[in-house]
């Protein structure tokens, strides 16, 4: 896991520039999703019409790329996106948690989003969930409450 938690920083830092005046920085949390009970999300802008983000679940980790459709900026707005995420998470079954089952795999979300001039944002998403080392296949749906910071 640490491998993995490794690698999403190097992506997004290693993407992102670190000026304070050109980047937007966004924090939420989302039920279900690529986590698959919940998690909790920090979103970086990397130009118009993409994002980065890394989030932290009730029982995994993720981290990927969204593209809207249209450029970000601080007007209210309702977008459309599709993105990649690679997720780190431990498999629920009916019965209960198992006992040795902890899967990665990619989830390809495409949903909407709606952010007011204020910086609040609601958002619903759904999108496979493919775990590449188990033969998980799932439809994933979520819904995503969060706040973006406005620019210096």
């Amino acid at each position: 896991m640490k491998k993995q938690a490794a690698v999403f920083l190097l992506c997004i830092f290693g993407m992102i520039p670190l000026s304070a005046s050109t980047q937007k920085l966004g924090l939420g949390f989302q039920l279900l999703g690529p986590t698959i009970i919940g998690s909790g999300y920090i979103d970086l802008k990397v130009n118009q019409r993409v994002r980065c983000e890394l989030g932290l679940g009730l029982i995994g980790v993720y981290g990927g790329v969204k593209a809207y459709s249209l450029p970000l900026n601080n007007k209210q707005s309702f977008r459309v996106y599709g993105g990649l995420q690679y997720s780190y998470f431990y498999l629920i079954n009916f019965s209960g948690f198992s006992s040795t089952c902890f899967a990665h795999g990619l989830h390809v979300p495409i949903g909407v989003q709606w952010r007011k001039k204020s910086g609040f944002s609601f958002g619903a998403e759904i999108g496979p969930l493919i775990a590449l080392n188990t033969s998980y296949i799932a439809p994933v749906p979520a819904l995503r409450l969060g706040y973006y910071f406005k620019s210096k």
